[in-house]
């Protein structure tokens, strides 16, 4: 198996274990609660720092085909702690947020557009950062994966119209209460970050390959 084949399988791998970790354990929530000392808030940093060692890996092993493996595993670790602690930076402003609006519906549309771009960012920064790929651009080497990305943004966009429709749907028929209002809000809410998982993945695991391509010069392939 060749290098390239090595990268595309163990992004694959690594982003689908996240994404199943998330959905069965942090309640479907790659949300890292700062503050909060419990198993979740542990295990979403814990994951995150292992996502982010594995992907510095990922790139030195079969971009950068580095053989200093020990040197390489130390900052690893280093950088999956960083980027951890962006991620729980970057959430508690989500808290902070969502604790103002009191939208649990709010806070699942927020919290997957800031997981998306953080992974955009981490993905970015090491492709161009670590692994040093200048980017050139050339729309039929992007083609496929850019259509991917744009398909899976409006696809959530409809997820989360229609949840957001039907929950204001349901508040006109009921004639509803605050308090139903809130549960209504709670029930849709929780529909959406039922979604939010397996959309992140497929996003994400689409972005690498876009970035792979967009730094990618013909002759490479």
């Amino acid at each position: 198996m060749e290098n390239k084949e090595k990268e595309y399988l163990g992004i694959i791998i690594i982003t689908l274990l996240h994404g199943i970790y998330t959905y069965i354990d942090l309640g479907r929530m790659p949300h890292i609660s700062f503050g909060i000392f419990d198993r979740i808030s542990v295990g979403a940093f814990v994951m995150w720092m292992i996502y982010s060692m594995f992907l510095y890996v990922i790139v030195q092993m079969w971009m950068n085909q580095t053989h200093n493996i020990l040197k390489q595993s130390i900052i690893a670790i280093l950088f999956g702690a960083i980027s951890a602690t962006v991620k729980g930076g970057l959430d508690l402003g989500v808290t902070k947020l969502s604790d103002y609006l009191q939208s649990i519906i709010k806070l699942a549309y927020i919290d997957q557009i800031t997981t998306i771009l953080f992974g955009m960012l981490l993905m970015t920064f090491l492709i161009v950062f670590v692994a040093k790929r200048k980017i050139h651009f050339d729309i039929k080497r992007v083609r496929v994966p850019m259509c991917i990305l744009i398909i899976t943004a409006l696809s959530y966009i409809a997820v989360v119209i229609n949840y957001i429709h039907q929950n204001q749907a349901a508040i006109r028929t009921y004639n509803a209460t605050e308090e139903q209002i809130y549960n209504l809000d709670y029930h849709f809410g929780l529909k959406i970050l039922d979604k939010n998982v397996w959309f992140y993945v497929v996003f994400y695991i689409a972005f690498w390959w876009f970035m792979r391509r967009l730094t990618e010069k013909q002759e490479e392939k």
